[in-house]
């Protein structure tokens, strides 16, 4: 059975199926910028806490290094998502 996760307006499942009902997501945005953007609201709405049960990690079913390293790789910063 497949899990989902719905917020932003964006659906992760964990199927790898993505459901994108943003319009603002859809104009000129790259899957890169969506991607920022979505880990970006989900670390923010953790409260800036990455592991753990209630995590941004856990939200996102992925492990932390994982998230850790996606963060890095599209630049999120400490100060973005905890100001």
């Amino acid at each position: 059975m497949t899990k989902a996760t719905t917020q932003c307006g964006i659906t992760f499942c964990t199927s790898r199926t993505i459901a994108i009902s943003s319009p603002r997501l859809w104009s000129g945005t790259t899957l890169q910028d969506a991607e920022r953007e979505y880990i970006f609201l989900t670390v923010r709405e953790s409260g800036g806490v990455i592991a753990g049960a209630h995590g941004a990690a856990a939200k996102l079913g992925m492990k932390r290094t994982t998230l850790q390293s996606r963060m890095q790789e599209l630049g999120i910063a400490r100060g973005e998502y905890e100001a």
